[in-house]
């Protein structure tokens, strides 16, 4: 399982794609959607009925070399038995092998609700204009906890279904199907072709079983850390709370280089009287690599009040010594579109850094997060202290 969670997580949240590459050449905040929005069928049944739309995303980063080009048409190639009368059409065209490319199409959850706690039947059906082998290809689905999901490593002319069935978690913060083409170092072959897919999500008659825990620290690229963070009075307004749980979460992925060894505390420098978080990293890459990340998040447990809302994420931070981070950010992120802005220096005196967004009215999650680095980024110097605060406000 462990093996599984980095395999498929690796590249969730968010390595470099091309979007962001050209969000970093800018010092204003650009709103704009990193996942094309594409129509596909996806039927639901029972009591997951009306929780997904029609609208899926796309997920494409380039490494080294270009991800897959894909076009995306609907066509009416169902086979009977089938609960579509049209599915989905991948007109792909890969590229060499390389590192750090990712291309997926998913759909999440509009509502995760009915998801939680119970056992999930994703099938997912398949086939080919000629037979096609994808070495790095998967069906999954995530719940912002886990990933559960199968191989496919080939498919053919004829209809193939693949079945991925498991746990979503109890505390589940978003239901996301997706359908993988490559991965990493993963190659298509041939680099040239057609492939239909459609999609069902279902109750599984299997008994319920808890998903495995986490794998340890050490093994997983997720951490889970205790740094404070501020809420305005409309925030808790809409949360319903008079306080704020201070759980983080951060990413490390190693690429070509390993990104940097990061401590995080609750024991920063005061901002203005109040508690902070202490990033201590070690190691950073002083030169380029590729599809190297270190960020640090907060996200909160129910999107849906934020609907429609326009949040601002306020970062306010300070080094010991003068940091560079040639792709260092702050972004939001609801499910549908990142809004970001850069963070290139960091020093001695404190500085306030604010994005915001205007957040999807179907968004599935609503997450803040602090990137030291991404892609082919640097930090200079490689060892470092920096303190942060970040405040979560929603604009009247």
């Amino acid at each position: 399982m462990k093996r599984l969670l980095v395999f498929f997580l690796a590249p969730i949240v968010v390595m470099g794609l091309a979007t962001l590459a050209l969000l970093l050449l800018t010092d204003q905040p650009v709103n704009t959607s990193r996942r094309p929005i594409v129509t596909c069928p996806i039927e639901a049944k029972a009591e997951f009925a009306k929780t997904f739309d029609n609208k899926w995303l796309i997920w494409t980063e380039d490494g080294n070399v270009k991800a897959p080009s894909v076009r995306v048409d609907q066509s009416k190639s169902a086979a009977s038995g089938m609960p579509f009368s049209n599915t989905c059409e991948l007109s792909f065209k890969a590229h060499e092998a390389g590192q750090g490319i990712d291309w997926r199409i998913g759909n999440t959850a509009v509502d995760v609700a009915p998801f939680r706690g119970k056992m999930v039947q994703l099938r997912v059906w398949v086939k080919s204009s000629v037979p096609v082998e994808l070495s790095t290809g998967t069906a999954y689905f995530y719940d912002g906890r886990s990933v559960t999901g199968k191989a496919v490593r080939r498919i053919d002319q004829n209809w193939q279904t693949i079945d991925v069935i498991g746990p979503v978690s109890k505390d589940a913060g978003s239901f996301e199907s997706w359908f993988r083409l490559v991965l990493g170092d993963g190659t298509i072959k041939p680099q040239e072709g057609k492939i239909h897919f459609a999609m069902e999500v279902s109750p599984s008659d299997r008994p319920y079983e808890a998903p495995t825990p986490p794998a340890p620290a050490a093994a997983s690229p997720f951490v889970a850390h205790r740094c404070p963070v501020e809420m305005s009075d409309s925030v808790l307004a809409l949360t319903g709370s008079t306080r704020t749980e201070n759980k983080w979460t951060s990413y490390r992925f190693d690429g070509s280089k390993p990104a940097p060894e990061v401590i995080a505390q609750a024991d920063g420098v005061p901002f203005n009287g109040k508690p902070t978080c202490r990033l201590k990293y070690f190691k950073a890459p002083g030169s380029p690599g590729s599809a190297v990340d270190w960020r640090i998040g907060f996200q909160f447990p129910d999107a849906a009040v934020f609907r429609g809302k326009e949040v601002t994420l306020t970062i306010a931070a300070r080094a010991e010594k003068p940091i560079s981070l040639d792709t260092g950010s702050i972004y939001i992120y609801d499910g549908h579109k990142v809004a970001q802005i850069p963070v290139t220096k960091i020093g001695p005196e404190w500085t306030d850094i604010t994005i915001s967004s205007s957040i999807d009215p179907s968004a599935s999650v609503l997450q803040g997060w602090f990137r030291l680095l991404l892609g082919q980024g640097t930090i200079v110097p490689a060892d470092g202290e920096i303190d942060f605060l970040a405040r979560f406000d929603v604009l009247p």
